[in-house]
């Protein structure tokens, strides 16, 4: 297998003739024909004849190899969840098979392969040649780093002939969808302060009771959960729903802006990380809101739609993580205040807003959020982006962002920087 550069990513019409080469064969024909005229034999006659047809033949042989030519490639959405920090390959197989009995030199597909930091792709140029009744897998890799939803795919296929004269393109226009879910990170401890560590989550879990509804399974349910005797008549298994009566009722709200400051130093590239560690720590802030019992409500922006989606069980990480996989934008002060203002029991409620955003308007927006939370307990999480800053720009950005912890809680909102491996110390 072999990739072509840039300088051979053109597109050409269904049936092209390379330019070259056929003028280095009718050069070579000129030639035999001018030789035959000198020599006078019959033998000349049979090689002119012979130089003269094999064009023809080369292009009958070109349309019967692509007729067997056949490529399998797995559309729809196919979704993965980042292990590391750092960049992934994700990868697709695209099986090139050759039905025919006759090899085929050359195949060149066009691939749509995704690009890291970027909801654009690129054309690659993949090359590869078939024996008779033979397949060729390809990967379609791409290292991406940043969660979101991309395409991948291939656009088109050109078979070559056995005298390298032509080509023939097939429209193949086959796509689907990498889904990148956020990193699974441990609970930092965001909300274990609030109701007292430990003692509350031994509390729901001793607290929870078994009369609660029953369901299906669904992937992420804990096998002690099983209703094994209504399975076993069902032939499905079945789930019993666990209810806690802590009565705690949590709502992060998921900032996830796409802007941190030029002042800073930050490129668009740091935006999308940023975006990539406040998704992150809400998932994880739900996640231990589930351990200790309580249920909730995680709000993120999607471009300028507001999402509102609830959590009740670790079942339910899989359905934000998928949410927090394309969200994108900030939360709307106006939408953001709408929900405080229809939220039920705001007495047993949390506030949790993550978010990395550090400018000039951000401690403002923190606390015309915490009076929007009337009468619930407001925190804030800001999520350290040291790492992301140059390196003449570190000492102020650390400044600049102990002052606003330090404004915030003078203004008697708690506010928490988690630090996780590998930051900056």
């Amino acid at each position: 297998m072999k990739r072509g550069g840039k300088k051979e990513l053109r597109r050409y019409g269904r049936f092209s003739v390379r330019i070259l080469p056929c003028v280095m064969y009718g050069l070579l024909f000129v030639f035999l024909l001018f030789l035959s005229q000198l020599v006078l034999h019959p033998i000349t006659a049979v090689f002119v004849l012979f130089f003269l047809t094999l064009p023809l033949v080369d292009v009958a042989l070109l349309f019967a190899c692509s007729h067997f030519l056949w490529v399998e490639f797995e559309e729809g959405k196919h979704v993965f969840t980042r292990k590391s920090a750092h960049a992934e390959t994700f990868s697709l197989p695209l099986r090139v098979v050759n039905r025919g009995i006759l090899p085929i030199p050359r195949i060149r597909l066009l691939l749509y392969v995704p690009v890291a930091y970027s909801p654009d792709a690129n054309l690659t140029a993949v090359s590869v040649m078939l024996p008779p009744f033979s397949a060729g897998t390809v990967e379609m890799a791409s290292a991406l780093d940043s969660r979101g939803v991309y395409t991948v795919g291939v656009q088109e296929l050109y078979v070559g002939d056995y005298l390298h004269l032509f080509r023939l393109r097939q429209d193949i226009g086959r796509y689907a969808q990498i889904k990148i879910l956020p990193r699974e990170i441990s609970p930092y401890g965001l909300l274990t302060a609030l109701e007292g560590s430990s003692h509350v989550r031994n509390q729901a879990e001793n607290n929870q009771v078994d009369n609660g509804d029953v369901r299906e399974y669904r992937a992420g349910d804990a096998i002690k959960s099983i209703h094994w005797k209504l399975s076993s008549k069902t032939e499905e298994l079945q789930v019993k729903e666990r209810s806690s009566n802590t009565g705690r009722r949590v709502v992060i709200v998921c900032d996830l802006a796409e802007t941190l400051g030029e002042e800073y130093g930050f490129s668009p590239h740091t935006a999308i990380k940023s975006d990539d560690g406040v998704a992150e720590e809400a998932l994880a802030a739900a996640k231990e809101a589930i351990l200790q019992g309580a249920t909730g409500t995680l709000i993120m922006a999607n471009g300028l739609e507001i999402h509102s989606v609830p959590f009740q069980g670790l079942a339910d990480l899989s359905v934000l993580a998928d949410f927090l996989a394309q969200a994108r934008g900030r939360v709307n002060r106006e939408a953001f205040l709408h929900f405080m203002e229809i939220m039920p029991s705001p007495e047993d409620t949390t506030v949790l807003y993550v978010t990395a955003f550090l400018s000039s308007d951000c401690e403002e927006v923190l606390k015309d959020a915490a009076r929007c939370s009337v009468g619930v307990a407001f925190r804030v999480c800001v999520c350290r982006r040291t790492e992301w800053v140059s390196e003449d720009k570190k000492v102020f950005y650390e400044a600049q962002l102990s002052e606003l912890c330090r404004k915030l809680t003078a203004a008697g909102i708690r506010v928490t920087v988690p630090k996780r491996k590998g930051e900056d110390k």
